[in-house]
């Protein structure tokens, strides 16, 4: 399946995945879900609950700060978002007067994808993000190889090879 189809099916299950809840439809747990099935692993697998917006704040600052945290989820550095690409993990963040806000989201091309507390997709352009990681399909788990198959010299060969 081509990314772009494999990204509108993704959103279109999110879209219909309810409303965001910091326990279990957070942003994160939301973009693990891409990431896991772009990739093959769960990002979040091992992450401590957070079914509050503290306990989530502690397990940022206790990772490092956002970045650091979805740098280390993901085990990737991250780009500009100027350079992401279709399927990328993309960061927002903006500030409201006193208050400071971010979401994860995916690139969707010119726009990223976010949600927002009601589980609405949000559609911003992808250059206000400050920060991209990029999504790799080639890092999903491939089916095995399989070993060269086993031909047999046709007969009398062995002779003719001594």
């Amino acid at each position: 399946m081509q990314l772009a189809e494999q990204l509108t099916q993704y959103l279109q299950r999110e879209a219909a995945s309810g409303p965001f809840d910091w326990g279990g439809n957070n942003c994160c747990q939301r973009i693990a879900r891409w990431v896991a099935e772009v990739e093959g692993v769960d990002p979040m697998a091992d992450a401590p609950p957070t079914p509050t917006p503290r306990a989530a704040r502690r397990l940022i600052r206790h990772l490092g700060g956002i970045v650091q945290a979805i740098s280390s989820r993901l085990q990737r550095e991250p780009l500009s978002a100027a350079h992401a690409a279709l399927g990328d993990v993309v960061l927002y963040q903006w500030a409201d007067g006193r208050r400071r806000f971010l979401s994860v989201g995916v690139c969707n091309g010119r726009t990223a994808v976010l949600w927002d507390e009601r589980g609405a997709q949000l559609h911003i352009n992808t250059l206000a993000c400050s920060h991209a990681w990029r999504i790799d399909q080639a890092r999903s788990a491939a089916p095995p190889a399989h070993p060269p198959a086993q031909t047999s010299a046709p007969p009398g060969a062995a002779d003719r090879a001594s």
